[in-house]
């Protein structure tokens, strides 16, 4: 792979547990400790308690703890960034654990394109949860729309995303405006593609997302991807919401990726979800979206 280094950038928050998988992950990787350092960021977690997870790791990992008082995974990730020391910056969630060949892939993608921003691939790591089987098809809906041409990727998720340092900064990393995990890696890619930039997808850098969901927290989670998603079109003049064929296709792809019974269930909670993302779209609408948008809160 090169000796590009890379800085795996974990903003965290609240999962404890969920970090230590993540971090396990990464002790497994198959590339050379030297060639990687990990930056959590801990994002207002209770004091002492990120420092004890990390503690079990400082032995097979090259790891810092740095801490960002601002919520939300945008200010996280950029205070990560300015704290990494390497060439690519790889952004991954506590809540997701990758596989041993990750980094390796991620620096195999970065030589092929030094410039370009590197999206992987993300598989369900709760496949027999309902609501997180729904809330996976409804991501790899979009992201199947948004990368239809495999010569022009338009959108990677920032759970598994890599980019190289100097044109991150640059760009002027995550916007902190989207305080919660919902429209930034949209928005980061948006602003990647005006400056002239490119993407490339390396599907070989694989990581699981394990984050089971109930209807509560299925529902909680769609309201504020609706959120993201107002803030996102308030943000970028010309950007509506998609046109109906969109929502007719999403409605069918539980039939083409699950049997007649799952795909049954999947599609009433795909409906459940794009309910819950309009409550979220027009919830941020009437209690001032625009207004946080233009002050920066």
């Amino acid at each position: 792979m090169g000796r590009v280094s890379v800085s795996v950038v974990i903003p965290t928050h609240g999962r404890p547990e969920a970090l230590a998988a993540c971090l396990e992950g990464l002790a497994s990787q198959t590339c050379p400790r030297d060639l990687f350092e990990a930056v959590v960021v801990d994002n207002r977690n209770p004091p002492g308690l990120i420092e004890s997870v990390a503690a079990d790791y400082t032995a097979r990992l090259r790891l810092r703890v740095v801490s960002e008082p601002i919520p939300g995974p945008a200010a996280a990730r950029n205070t990560g960034a300015r704290a990494a020391t390497s060439t690519l910056l790889a952004f991954i969630d506590d809540d997701c654990v990758p596989e041993p060949g990750w980094i390796a892939a991620l620096a195999a993608a970065h030589g092929q394109g030094p410039e370009a921003l590197i999206g992987g691939t993300t598989i369900d790591g709760e496949p027999r949860g309902l609501c997180t089987s729904a809330s996976r098809l409804v991501l790899d809906y979009f992201c199947a729309r948004a990368n239809a041409d495999p010569r022009d990727p338009r959108f990677f998720p920032s759970n598994n995303l890599a980019a190289p340092a100097v044109p991150f900064h640059a760009a002027g990393g995550f916007d902190t405006r989207f305080a919660r995990a919902a429209g930034e890696d949209r928005d980061f890619c948006d602003r990647w593609r005006a400056r002239g930039g490119q993407l490339r997808h390396a599907p070989e850098a694989v990581v699981r997302h394990v984050h089971p969901l109930t209807i509560r927290t299925f529902v909680r989670q769609q309201m504020s991807y609706g959120r993201g998603a107002f803030r996102f079109h308030s943000a970028h003049a010309g950007r509506g919401l998609a046109p109906l064929p969109f929502y007719a296709g999403l409605l069918a792809y539980p039939f083409r990726h699950a049997r007649a019974v799952r795909a049954a269930a999947l599609a009433g909670l795909v409906v459940v979800a794009q309910a819950a993302v309009a409550a979220g779209y027009f919830w941020e609408m009437a209690f001032g979206g625009l207004k946080g948008l233009r002050s920066g809160d």
